[in-house]
């Protein structure tokens, strides 16, 4: 479902650590399948992510 995700980070520093963040929000509040070759709507998504806040 969710793609692979690979970075490539240059110009830091060897002696320091770092935190590298992602984020991942809903884009649209529908729930999508793979029918008749095309991507198609099937209902409403749930909207009740927990963790987040606007």
């Amino acid at each position: 479902m969710f793609p692979f995700l690979s970075f490539n980070i240059t110009g830091l520093s060897l002696t320091t650590h770092y935190n590298v963040f992602v984020e991942i929000v809903l884009a649209d509040p529908n729930h999508w399948r793979f029918q008749g070759g095309k991507w198609v709507t099937c209902g409403k998504a749930d909207n009740n992510m927990q963790g987040t806040e606007d």
